[in-house]
């Protein structure tokens, strides 16, 4: 996604807009939907008060299981969207690492020495937005001069074409 944010803030004053529009809600999106994926997710609100606050939590995904089931009461754990099985777990940790990251909790899987599998939850601090990343990546990069977007495409819709004569009526 950096690559199509990136590509998106160079074309932002080929359609007339300021710089800097574009990332700040692009950001905005992704923290919002960072949000709902946790909001949405009971295990996700349990491993935040697992991992202590400067902190980092270790250990396979049967006892991550065990320690989550430990926290829940019975009926949680009978519904459909629990971990059942250490694998499931795995899984489930696997989809919910990129939005745990939001809430500057890291997910590592790593295999040290031997058969054991663990999973790393750390307190780290919180990613950088596109928008801050974005004066290391688009002041040190020459976009190309993007063309005329009436002659690369005339059946574009008329609210893309600046100069286009019937959205200038």
């Amino acid at each position: 996604m950096a690559d199509f944010a990136l590509w998106a803030v160079a074309a932002e004053p080929a359609f007339g807009v300021a710089p800097g529009p574009f990332l700040e809600s692009y950001d905005r999106n992704r923290d919002r939907a960072d949000e709902i994926a946790l909001e949405a997710n009971r295990i996700a609100e349990i491993i935040a008060g697992i991992v202590p606050q400067s902190g980092e939590w270790s250990g396979t995904a049967t006892e991550l299981l065990d320690a989550l089931n430990g926290r829940v009461d019975d009926d949680t754990r009978r519904t459909r969207d629990w971990p059942k099985s250490p694998q499931a777990m795995g899984n489930v940790m696997r989809r919910l690492a990129p939005n745990l990251r939001s809430v500057e909790i890291a997910v590592r899987f790593e295999r040290p020495g031997g058969k054991r599998r663990v999973i790393t939850l750390e307190r780290v601090g919180k990613r950088p937005s596109l928008l801050s990343q974005r004066h290391l990546s688009v002041t040190t990069m020459t976009a190309p001069p993007l063309p005329n977007l009436m002659t690369v495409c005339p059946s574009l819709p008329c609210w893309m074409k600046r100069g286009h004569r019937e959205c200038d009526a």
